[in-house]
């Protein structure tokens, strides 16, 4: 096998008109030969002047599979030898080949090769190859970017990789560090010397500017963790100011290479890189930012760039969106820098024309920025116009007189401007300038996550710039209502006559609800701040009283914001005005439930299908009228035999939809609870307002009337075979096509009643004291906890076997996991459906999916909220009698659940469980009963890891197996994340200190309300485990554990038996072997302390 044949091999493999076998052959050939027989003296035949460009490739990777395999068997003359041989490769480079693509190949093959042999060999034995490089550098363009590359490559590999033994690689870095001016050095002189070459008009300037690329390249691989305290030492030699400056040589050049257009994306890019780095304590951003200002022809030149690049057509290109992101975020740190030290800057912002004229010659640079920072805000694309609200967020969080004085200005300007971006328009799928941004930065649903960010971010620039200029703050929204009240009377006839309102004033509305919802708050408190607060409940009372006065819009979309502003304005506004404003308030209120335009002629008491417009309305004024009544209740209540007549109405008009009504209930027990009224005569009203919802709840007995729940409830009393029968599972999804079919009418009555016994149970769970929890609470809801456990056993008892078996074929997808809950399980946000655009409706096997999902997560989050509310008479009952309920109720079906269904009932049942337990219980309550179930846990997940590490050793053959080996891993992943929150939750807990759950007035401020919308969301309960408490301090319920008598059952759901691990280390020391480093770092913290806390035990109670 000689030279000659091996080159005809390699030649023949890439040979297009050779047939498949003759080339299998060859490629069979040149692998044995790079494997077996390649010889480091090879090396010059294969590498050698009138080789292929291929065939020296060849050599190349014939080379590194040897010194990969052999190096320390290489003698120490063969390695200078190759050494050697690569570098005078290298030198010889754009001889031996021509063509530049060929030639980019190789030489990222000899960068490759060289930092291998420098991580074998350099600083110790080769200590003058940093020399070596630079030398070569010098010798062409191609030879300087092959050693810059090479540079890149080391620091890279070294500093992320980390593939090289731990003492070699300090002695690398230390090296590194020690000769970063001279690698930086080497770096500014090529790119000075290619400036010069571009002043010389040279025939070629692309290759100039690619070194510079390449230069920039490796700076910024280095600046990004490296020391930049050496940046300062650079001194060029026999440069020009042109290039750059004496004093601040770094600086300068990089302006101007932001000034040249070939590299203006890369060294912004540089620039923003080093603005953005902080060293510890050491804010390295700010020094150099400071540095930036004490050359304002720099600072200049970046605003001109800005400016320059603003001025262009909104045409994107992707070049341009990238100018545009970086230099705005520079001037925006640029900004904050002056913010800081504005004291210092200010005597640089007086006010002059050089933005207007975009000649920014003045020294005035803090106005240039200002200026800058303004037009950045006010760009009509919001990815660019995002940076700058970190500007004002450091500005309107400033207490400098002088410096809130010059801004004073802007406001107006910012009003407007921000108005303008938060309304939602612009979207990927829609059309104009804004779209066509969002589409070529953003997917449609990547969007929407920076969108719902920018509001966000806006609303906080906001609320600080409220604490300065609250009074022309609020009186620009005014403005902004007036306006919009007016016209919204003008396009009622628009409305009538089209059926819609122009989608430009229902955004305007969204934004002023959005004005008003989030900033009306610090509003009123800079009101107070300047001592002004009758001012402002003048100047809110009558915004209110226009609210009210003109007739609301016909138009849905419009009726529900005009509502939401209203009741968000009646928080604010004093008491003494509620005779006046209250009552017409709570009238439109409760007229917009009753509002449908299509309902127009239908007669009273007739369901009609209501549009997506009027169902966001109908809830928008459920939430509204929530937060309303949450936020002062002493108010809304001394109209409460008015608003429970209003919602007894509802409650029976088919127009008004259920999660509505819901909410409205929940409203009306908060009231009850809080009446000022004997407990005698609050429990009276509250078994009177909920007894059409426990009533369907309650035991059947053999007198009951027939009802849907309870033939419903009477079949889930035989088991998921009867749950499967009541639903018409065993019935072909033909069945189901039909809205009047039997079994469709009993899926929504079931889920009515279970949206209803949510919306109460969440609110008697939650009384204002102990008495009402004990007099009120648990009496009401004692009597539907029987039912409740059956029907979730029966939901449970759905993933039997021998349950799957009796469902039809064509329903049986409804039980599998829809591509939907694949992506968000992968934090992918694909198909999800724009909520601005009316969904396709579900066929009946997506109804029949989402209702069995609904239903059964809503059931486990009621089981929650009755171990919270019925605490005071559930936990004293025996341990048997718990078990039933626990065991064979909650975790029936164990083994069978899906992972998902199985984390939402440790999440929503076996969580409250345990936090509801009074402290007097632990030993009844949660020792006997919570480790079965643990170890169950962990046994499943044992089980899952298994599948997972063997799914990744067979390797995914095509998307499919690779889509469904991540989600697998997900779902694995969640569940051990929330068994260590739980097993956190038991070896910290001490009990239940108080009988009264979190209350409203505990609940954060500023929260929204919309948990009490969701009907699946979590309810709170306080516990002993508090922020300020020691997450590895071991509690009462570890310590309960640790004294029980063990055993060694077989583990079972279904047993209450002790277990032999008491404190679960069996199961931590499981964890420990899972390939999910976030629980085995949970997992290695607990185990010393709970080795500790059992070796402590049995001193105590060791005999003396």
């Amino acid at each position: 096998m000689n030279s000659d044949s091996i080159v005809k091999a390699v030649l023949t493999t890439l040979d297009p008109n050779v047939n498949n076998l003759e080339r299998t052959k060859s490629y069979k050939m040149i692998e044995e030969y790079k494997t077996n027989v390649f010889h480091l003296n090879d090396l010059p035949v294969l590498c050698g002047s009138n080789q292929h460009p291929s065939v020296i490739l060849f050599g190349l990777q014939c080379l590194e599979h040897r010194i990969k395999r052999s190096w320390n068997q290489i003698t120490v003359e063969m390695k200078g030898t190759i050494k050697e041989s690569l570098f005078q490769l290298a030198l010889n480079l754009h001889n031996l080949i021509p063509a530049s693509a060929e030639r980019k190949v190789v030489s990222s093959v000899l960068a490759h090769l060289f930092v291998y042999l420098i991580k074998c060999e350099w600083p110790q034995h080769w200590p003058s190859m940093l020399d070596e490089f630079f030398t070569l550098g010098r010798k062409g363009q191609t030879q300087a970017k092959l050693a810059l590359n090479t540079f890149l490559r080391l620091y890279e590999d070294v500093m992320q990789f980390q593939d090289v033994p731990q003492p070699r690689r300090r002695d690398i870095i230390s090296t590194l560090n020690d000769n970063l001016l001279l690698l930086f050095s080497f770096a500014f002189e090529i790119i000075l010397d290619q400036l010069r070459i571009l002043e010389s008009q040279a025939n070629n300037p692309q290759c100039a500017i690619s070194l510079c690329r390449e230069a920039l390249a490796m700076l910024s691989g280095y600046l990004d963790s490296c020391r930049i305290d050496v940046l300062s030492q650079w001194k060029p030699h026999g440069v020009t100011e042109k290039y750059a400056a004496p004093e601040l040589p770094f600086i300068r050049l990089l302006i101007n290479l932001i000034w040249l257009e070939g590299t203006r994306i890369e060294a912004l890019d540089l620039l923003l890189l080093l603005l953005k780095r902080k060293q510890g304590s050491d804010d390295s951003g700010s020094k150099l930012a400071e540095v930036l200002f004490m050359d304002p022809m720099s600072v200049n030149k970046i605003l001109m760039v800005l400016c320059s690049t603003l001025n262009e057509p909104l045409t994107f290109s992707e070049a341009k969106y990238n100018i545009l992101l970086l230099v705005s975020e520079i001037v925006s740190r640029l900004g904050c820098q002056m913010v800081s030290r504005w004291t210092k800057y200010r005597s640089h912002s007086s006010p002059c024309e050089c933005t207007s004229l975009m000649e920014f010659s003045c020294t005035n640079i803090s106005t240039h920025v200002l200026d800058c920072v303004l037009r950045i805000t006010s760009h009509p694309i919001r990815m660019i116009s995002a940076s700058a609200n970190l500007f004002w967020l450091a500005a309107f969080g400033s207490h400098d007189a002088s410096l809130i004085l010059r801004l004073t200005p802007f406001v107006p300007t910012l009003f407007m401007s921000w108005r303008r971006s938060l309304r939602k328009e612009g979207f990927p799928n829609d059309s104009g300038v804004h779209s066509e941004w969002a589409r070529g930065v953003f997917d449609s649903d990547e969007y929407s996550g920076f969108f719902a960010k920018y509001r966000s971010e806006v609303i906080r620039c906001l609320n600080l710039a409220n604490s300065h200029w609250s009074v022309e703050i609020f009186q620009m929204i005014t403005a902004l209502v007036d306006d919009l009240l007016k016209t919204s009377c003008t396009t009622t006839d628009d409305y009538e006559s089209r059926g819609e309102c122009p989608s430009s004033l229902v955004c305007d509305w969204d934004v002023l609800e959005l004005f008003i919802e989030s900033t009306l708050a610090s509003i009123k408190d800079g009101f107070v701040v300047r001592g002004q607060l009758d001012q402002f409940d003048h100047a809110s009372s009558a915004l209110l009283r226009q609210f009210l006065q003109i007739p609301f819009s016909v138009d849905p979309n419009l009726r529900g914001k005009q509502i939401m502003c209203a009741c968000v304005l009646m928080q604010h506004v004093n008491s003494r005005h509620d005779a006046e404003l209250l009552i017409p308030l709570l009238s439109q209120i409760f007229a917009c439930f009753r509002f449908n335009p299509t309902t127009n002629g239908a007669g009273p008491n007739v369901s009609v299908l209501r549009s997506k417009q009027v169902i966001d309305m109908h809830m928008s004024t459920a939430s509204a009228f929530f937060r309303l009544t949450r936020s002062c209740p002493e108010r809304v209540m001394t109209h409460f035999d008015g608003i429970g007549t209003e919602v007894t109405n509802l409650w029976a008009d088919p127009n008004c939809g259920m999660v509505e009504k819901c909410v409205l209930l929940e409203a009306l027990i908060l009231l009850c609870l809080r009446l000022p009224q004997s407990i005698e005569v609050q429990r009276d009203l509250l078994k009177q307002l909920v007894s059409h919802v426990t009533s369907a709840w309650s035991t059947p007995t053999p007198t009951s009337e027939s009802t849907p729940m309870l033939r419903l409830l009477t079949s889930c009393a035989t088991g998921g075979s009867g749950l499967v029968s009541i639903l018409g599972l065993d019935q072909p999804i033909s069945a189901h096509q039909d809205f009047q079919s039997p079994y469709v009418q009993m899926r929504i009555t079931f889920g009515q009643n279970v949206l209803a016994l949510l919306a109460t149970s969440r609110r008697l769970s939650e009384p204002a004291n102990s008495q009402q929890l004990q007099q009120i609470t648990v009496p009401l809801l004692e009597p539907v906890v029987s039912s409740v456990f059956i029907v979730v056993r029966a939901f449970n008892e759905l993933w039997l076997p021998d349950t799957r078996a009796l469902v039809h074929p064509s329903v049986l997808p409804a039980f599998e996991m829809t591509e939907h809950v694949k992506y968000t399980l992968l934090s992918l946000q694909i198909g999800r459906t724009d909520k601005r655009h009316l969904p396709e409706p579900k066929t009946p096997l997506e109804r029949i999916r989402s209702s069995l999902y609904e239903h059964h997560e809503n059931l486990l989050t009621i089981v929650g909220l009755l171990f919270t509310g019925l605490s005071p008479s559930l936990y004293h009952l025996p341990t048997d009698q718990l078990a039933v309920l626990l065991h064979q109720g909650c975790c029936a079906a164990f083994e069978h659940l899906p992972d998902l269904k199985l984390n939402s009932l440790l999440r929503l049942v076996i969580r409250q469980f345990i936090r509801g337990c009074p402290k007097e219980y632990l030993s009844t309550a949660l020792v006997p009963l919570i480790p079965p179930v643990i170890e169950a846990v962990v046994q499943r997940l044992d089980s899952r890891w298994n599948q997972v590490t063997q799914m990744n050793q067979e390797g995914a053959l095509d998307d499919k197996a690779v889509a469904c080996e991540l989600v697998e891993e997900r779902l694995a992943r969640l569940m051990s994340r929330t068994l260590m929150d739980m097993l956190r939750l038991i070896y910290t807990f001490n009990g239940c200190e108080s009988l009264v759950p979190q209350s409203d007035g505990d609940q954060v401020d500023g929260d929204d309300g919309m948990e009490d919308i969701n009907m699946q969301a979590d309810t709170k309960s306080t516990t002993s485990v508090g922020p300020g408490h020691d997450v590895h301090a071991i509690g009462a319920l570890a310590r309960a554990l640790i004294a029980a008598p063990t055993t060694d059952p077989q583990v079972t759901t279904d047993s209450s038996a002790s277990c032999s691990d008491p404190l679960f280390l069996q199961c931590l020391s499981n964890c420990l072997t899972w390939p999910d480093s976030a629980t085995c770092f949970k997992a290695s913290q607990w185990i010393p302390t709970l080795i500790d806390a059992v070796g402590l035990s049995l001193l105590k109670f060791s005999p003396h």
